[in-house]
């Protein structure tokens, strides 16, 4: 049965390794690749501003390639190029394009059909926790096979520092040191934007935040919250025991408002309707709302690093610490990396939620940034286009 998958791959190659590919095409999409019971985020992370970079900045072609309707409706009602790939045009786009690039893995888009192009991993964040072939060591890697019918093209990942790229990432991802480019997340360029002009970019390709912003303009002090995946425990969020009416009364006294917005793979827990606590989606798109808010609050998740850029105060509550280390390995000691206050339960935070503005992690932000952010100025898409618009 293996002998006659590698004959029909190499068929296939045979049959589209003649078609050219255009260097001035540029591809990116979600159709496969989910292994969850989960939706995905539509239009989401650093695909979407890569995207948007490439469409309004550049004189390149650019398609989001799809097999969600409504993502495809969304799309075209923000005036995108998007094309179902189960289309003729969508393979044909598929087969002629020069660069492809993902945030989940190259199974986004049918590989076979990218066989000879160059793929560009966006990721989806800086690792506390380990991943990749770190986490499954046992994982099938690359066969010489496939590395031969992938001879002319090549693969790039992004980092945001030589030295996650080198002590990290290298071995996780099981790649060479020059398949890297520290250029930073296309998804936090978003950050160097003030309110207005936030505003602005949700009005053309956010407005599912339109709604929150206007309701945190009511409020002094904005909480963010959001805590990260459990791999095995898909109701982690009922364990941390918050005490939403009290959280809410501390609220009010502060004139404070907390929104909450839980990992997309998370199954939905609702809250119910609070004053000063608001649920957003799971599957909502949250870095242009990042600007509006004043605290982070978290556990493991890696937002935490892309936070650091606006040099606002993290508050961490790992509430079940010693349960995640046993199903979950980190790559550092866990009080070294995480700058910020932390409590070890919703209670404590709720009991000094009047301190908040005694908090102050400056140096320590400063320090941590240093080590995982290198030469960054919200230019992430400018330098991942410079990188590959000369390619040949």
């Amino acid at each position: 049965m293996q002998f006659f998958k590698k004959l029909i791959f190499y068929l296939i190659y045979i049959a589209t390794s003649w078609i050219p590919r255009d260097k001035n095409l540029w591809i990116t999409g979600k159709i496969a690749g989910w292994s969850y019971n989960t939706e995905p985020p539509q239009f989401f992370d650093n695909s979407k501003y890569f995207y948007l970079y490439l469409y309004n900045k550049t004189e390149t072609k650019v398609y989001w390639l799809t097999n969600n309707e409504n993502e495809y409706a969304l799309l075209k009602n923000y005036g995108l190029p998007v094309v179902m790939f189960n289309s003729f045009k969508g393979i044909w786009l598929t087969l002629r394009a020069k660069f492809f690039f993902h945030h989940y893995g190259i199974n986004q888009i049918n590989k076979i059909l990218q066989i000879g192009s160059t793929q560009i991993n966006l990721w989806h964040g800086t690792p506390l926790k380990k991943i990749g072939f770190d986490v499954a060591p046992q994982r099938k890697r690359p066969s010489l096979f496939n590395k031969l019918f992938n001879r002319n093209g090549n693969v790039y990942i992004s980092s945001t520092s030589n030295y996650l790229s080198v002590s990290i990432l290298k071995k996780a991802f099981d790649a060479n040191e020059d398949q890297f480019i520290n250029c930073g997340y296309p998804r936090t360029d978003i950050l160097k934007f003030n309110k207005e002009d936030t505003k602005l970019f949700c009005q053309k390709y956010s407005k599912e935040l339109l709604p929150y912003i206007e309701k945190i303009e009511n409020y002094k002090k904005i909480f963010l919250y959001m805590p990260t995946w459990r791999d095995d425990d898909p109701n982690y969020f009922l364990k941390a025991n918050i005490n939403f009416e009290e959280l809410n009364t501390a609220l009010e006294k502060i004139n404070g408002l907390l929104l909450v917005k839980l990992h997309p793979l998370t199954n939905i827990t609702p809250i119910h309707r609070f004053s000063n606590i608001i649920q957003i989606g799971n599957d909502i798109d949250i870095y242009p709302l990042l600007t509006f808010t004043d605290f982070l609050i978290t556990d493991y998740s890696s937002i935490y690093f892309d936070y650091l850029l606006l040099d606002k105060e993290i508050i961490f509550i790992p509430y079940d610490i010693d349960s995640y280390l046993k199903n979950r390995e980190l790559y550092f000691d866990y009080d070294e990396v995480t700058p910020g206050k932390k409590f070890l339960c919703f209670d404590d935070f709720i009991a000094n939620i009047e301190k908040i503005d005694s908090f102050n992690y400056g140096l320590e932000r400063k320090k941590i940034k240093a080590m995982f952010i290198e030469d960054y100025n919200f230019d992430s898409c400018e330098k991942i286009y410079n990188h590959f618009r000369n390619t040949r």
